[in-house]
């Protein structure tokens, strides 16, 4: 026990003989090290947290007619009514949406196999600046349907593509609300029947709740074969902080 007291007692008298100036060495070492790993987390929180960068999205006009998008919506309420459970709730797992998968509705995936090949996809090769070896593979295509009375809105969340698409399928006098919230922007992106809203996949976004009415829209999202500057959370083949309206009229 005595040895063990003296053992204390001389440790103690080290440390009170150490010099003033390790003792603050020792701390300010501790400190600069502290300094830099906070420095180390921000920067990796930054690069990895879309919510970070400017939101890049582009509103594109009249890729659908007002017909087309009528024909659309009555075949896949059509497709509802021939259903036991009506509209599809659970295709997609993490964030689910009250809709159609385009397969399921032949009418509206003839129609939108013509306007994806004739407007959509030459659009997006003229406005994002792709080259002819880029191919662009669309991964999902549904028709989503938002009610005030039933689903009316999208949580926030990421896609997990390159790029994502809106297009409108009626007119926006139709509902109350709706919308798509960026969480870098200060307001809510609308866009009317037949137009068209895309953006990059890793930019945090919701749909914003429909507080009267019904909106239906098309959702999809596409993959590149080579890499087109919107790799996941850094969209850097736009020009920064911009909607572009009556980008592209056809």
């Amino acid at each position: 026990m005595m040895h063990a007291s003296q053992g204390l007692i001389q440790e103690d008298e080290r440390d009170i003989d150490e010099p003033w100036w390790m003792i603050w060495l020792d701390r300010a070492l501790k400190g600069a090290i502290f300094l830099l790993v906070a420095i180390l987390a921000a920067v990796i929180w930054t690069l990895f947290n879309t919510e970070n960068y400017t939101a890049h999205t582009i509103h594109a006009k009249g890729v659908l007619s007002a017909q087309e998008c009528k024909r659309i919506i009555e075949a896949a309420e059509s497709t509802a009514a021939t259903r036991s459970a009506g509209w599809e709730t659970e295709r997609h797992h993490n964030y689910p949406t009250t809709d159609f998968a385009i397969t399921s509705v032949p009418v509206a995936a003839a129609m939108w196999n013509s306007s994806l090949k004739q407007r959509i996809l030459p659009m997006m090769n003229r406005l994002f600046g792709l080259d002819d070896e880029v191919e662009l593979h669309v991964e999902d295509i549904f028709i989503v349907k938002y009610d005030a009375h039933a689903q009316s809105g999208l949580r926030s969340h990421r896609d997990g593509s390159h790029m994502s698409f809106n297009v409108a399928l009626n007119p926006s006098t139709d509902y109350s609300g709706g919308g798509t919230r960026f969480a870098t922007l200060d307001t809510v992106v609308r866009i009317d029947r037949g137009d068209i809203l895309m953006h990059s996949s890793g930019i945090v976004h919701a749909g914003v709740n429909v507080t009267s009415g019904t909106r239906y829209e098309y959702n999809f999202s596409s993959h590149a074969r080579h890499h087109i500057g919107l790799q996941y959370g850094v969209p850097c083949n736009i020009a920064y902080a911009y909607v572009i309206h009556n980008c592209a009229q056809v």
